[in-house]
């Protein structure tokens, strides 16, 4: 079976990305693994239609998986693969390590947000000599924290924040390799951002 791709809307997400290197040491492996790939495609979980980008190459065991929103895009991705091409490359991946960089982005109103947390006290206006101010998007640095970076950016509706949040971590690819960080990042993101209990996960 191929890796499962997720329903963002079941967590409230517009983009998944699990961006890594495969420690695989088999040569042929290698050999695959850096040929280039770019593919585009789309999939459809519960009543939601997503694009799913698959990628490898560039950097020694690069294996990139990307899950998105049409929300999450101006314009939309040209489509050059379809769902089985990709379900071919994933397959082949199961069971190998990986280290991977988990980027999941969420959009939700900016009043969901505790009134003094850092992302709504940055996003207040503020005046000095005369001038008004204000930061509408920024990168949070974190050490000590299962989070690596938390991104985050006014939409074009100030009312709403995007934000997303970064981690790195050690896996083994399996069929729930993206369910599984999706619903991570979730709890990251509820425990962190919202600074509400996290949602149960392994």
């Amino acid at each position: 079976m191929p890796i499962k791709l997720p329903n963002l809307a079941e967590n409230q997400a517009i983009r998944l990305i699990a961006c890594g290197s495969i420690e695989g040491k088999e040569k042929s492996l290698r050999n695959w693994l850096n040929q280039r790939r770019a593919m585009i495609s789309s999939y459809t979980a519960g009543k939601h239609t997503y694009f799913v980008r698959c990628g490898t190459g560039g950097f020694s065991g690069h294996f990139h998986l990307e899950c998105a929103s049409p929300k999450a895009f101006v314009f939309q991705p040209k489509r050059t693969a379809t769902r089985k091409d990709i379900d071919a490359v994933t397959q082949r991946v199961l069971g190998l390590p990986i280290t991977v960089r988990v980027s999941c982005y969420f959009v939700v109103p900016i009043a969901s947000l505790a009134a003094t947390g850092i992302i709504r006290t940055l996003s207040a206006d503020t005046t000095a000599a005369g001038v008004s101010m204000k930061l509408t998007a920024g990168t949070l640095a974190l050490t000590g924290s299962p989070i690596q970076n938390i991104r985050w950016q006014l939409e074009d509706d100030a009312s709403f924040v995007k934000i997303g949040v970064v981690s790195i971590r050690k896996r083994i690819l399996a069929e729930d390799y993206l369910l599984e960080a999706h619903q991570w990042s979730r709890s990251l993101f509820d425990v962190m951002i919202l600074a509400q209990e996290g949602r149960k996960n392994d």
